[in-house]
């Protein structure tokens, strides 16, 4: 009996335990991936950078802080083919205050998946200067803004919300659709 009380207390104390301050600082979320992976991207888009916490308008950021999320805004891991392929949606960003170095190499949606060799293969969805941050959906139908096109996804699907208007992507089993789902 004494020792399940001393257990008990132990565990209740436990809970309150705060870990000692080691000096180190968090890991950042927006290099939580293959080092392979960030290689490649540096690589092949020099200059860019994964949409963070600073990148985001002031309202988001505050939501950020007022909900404690750690997460990296422009990073998502997705099963975007179907077939529990590792692949990401990565947001990037020209940090560049020149509008010409902005225009000549501008941000986008970037696809990063590893092919049947293994490889990491890049694929850029959508160009363009958006601090915007990656939704991933579930697999299935949808139509576009219009109502005129219909997508059939084979995995989950990749959504840029640029707040009045909204693209998705999609694998179709053959190739990589998009349809406007907000104008």
């Amino acid at each position: 009996m004494r020792l399940m009380m001393i257990a008990g207390l132990a565990l209740i104390l436990g809970a309150f335990a705060r870990p000692a301050y080691s000096g180190e600082v968090a890991p950042d979320p927006c290099k939580a991936f293959p080092q392979e992976l960030a290689h490649v991207i540096k690589r092949d888009y020099p200059g860019r950078e994964i949409v963070t916490i600073k990148h985001l308008p002031g309202w988001r950021q505050a939501e950020y802080e007022k909900e404690g999320i750690k997460s990296c805004p422009g990073v998502a891991k997705v099963n975007f083919f179907g077939d529990g392929r590792l692949a990401y949606v990565i947001a990037l960003v020209n940090p560049s205050e020149e509008k010409v170095a902005q225009k000549a190499n501008p941000g986008g949606f970037l696809l990063a998946y590893v092919d049947v060799a293994g490889v990491w293969k890049l694929k850029m969805l959508s160009k363009g200067w958006c601090s915007c941050e990656p939704i991933v959906a579930p697999a299935g139908e949808y139509k576009n803004f219009y109502g005129n096109k219909i997508i059939r996804s084979k995995g989950e699907v990749i959504v840029e919300d640029f707040g009045s208007a909204a693209r998705l992507f999609a694998w179709t089993g053959n190739k990589i659709d998009s349809i406007s789902i907000k104008d």
